[in-house]
Parts: structure tokens; sequence; C-alpha cells
């Protein structure tokens, strides 16, 4: 069963997520666990015991740790985990720059269900 990471400072955002996916977790397709910091987000992939099925989702502007720093510390701790950057900035700056980190898609906010369903 894959794991969804979900990083994203407001809180929000995480019911927003729960509501789109109720159906598929339900199903018992993954589960996900919400951060509202990357590095807690890190702390807990650190420790982990299992990353072949983890799934990274995160937003780019957080207090502290950025989304993009975040990437940087996964693709140079755990290179095979995909990360997938959620964000409300619609700037080719910000995607090439999550490209050129190793993000596996660049989603805008607000969320396309069908596009994320697609990508998970």
């Amino acid at each position: 069963m894959k794991k969804i990471l979900f990083v994203d400072d407001e809180e929000g955002m995480h019911q927003i997520f729960r509501m789109l996916l109720k159906r598929e977790a339900r199903e018992g397709l993954f589960s996900v666990e919400y951060f509202t910091s990357a590095s807690q987000c890190l702390a807990y992939a650190e420790g982990s015991s299992s990353l072949e099925d983890l799934v990274i989702l995160t937003d780019i502007s957080m207090p502290g740790m950025d989304g993009f720093e975040l990437l940087e510390r996964i693709r140079e701790k755990f290179p095979q985990v995909p990360v997938v950057v959620i964000s409300a900035h619609e700037s080719d700056v910000y995607l090439e720059k999550a490209k050129r980190l190793g993000a596996i898609a660049y989603l805008t906010k607000p969320l396309e269900i069908a596009e994320l369903k697609k990508l998970l």
C-alpha cells in the first residue's frame, strides 16, 4: 500500500486533501500522514523502515524549511522517493526549480482532483 506524506503549513489544505481522497483512502489504496512542517516530514521519512511505497506531496511556501529545501534533502538521502510539489504559485521559475531539484510533478492550487488521482 502506498503511503503519502502530505506537507502543508495550512490546516485547511489538510482538510481539503482528506475530502478529495476520502474514498480512495477508505478503500485502502493508500494511507496518508499529515505534516505542518517540512522538518516533521523529513524526520518521519528518516525514521521509516520502508521507503519503497512512499510518495511526498509538499507545499513550497512554509516557515522554516520550505518545500524546495525539503525536496533537496529528500533527493540527497532518498533519491528513489517521488516528490510532488504543490503550490499556489503558477510561476515558470518555481516550476523549473522544482523540476531541476527532481520533483516528478508540479501541481497548482486549487488542486484538480482528476490530475491528483492520476498522479497517485
